[in-house]
């Protein structure tokens, strides 16, 4: 396996250093002022782990909206203002 141009990094060694950049690519978006996140991909690389300990670590909280069948705009909508009481929309 390949990572950042170093090659032959064993398996394991290289998920820990995938965890770490993802690690350190939320602290950084997190740290901004007014920074929000959305991370998306296939599942398995560590995304929630790489959010929860940074959110620990900063005493922040991670909202994970309940996403299904009949979820649409007004539903996230809904969860904006469960997480932001200062959102306000447009439309009604």
């Amino acid at each position: 396996m390949h990572f950042r141009g170093i090659s032959n990094i064993p398996g394991i060694m290289y998920e820990y250093l995938q965890v770490l950049e993802n690690m350190a690519r939320v602290d950084r978006v997190l740290t901004m002022p007014g920074g929000s996140l959305l991370m998306a991909g296939r599942s398995g690389v560590g995304r929630r782990t790489a959010v929860s300990v940074v959110a620990h670590m900063h005493a922040m909280q991670v909202f994970t909206p309940k996403i299904g069948r009949g979820y649409g705009v007004k539903q996230f909508k809904n969860d904006l203002k469960t997480v932001s009481p200062d959102y306000t929309s447009d439309e009604s």
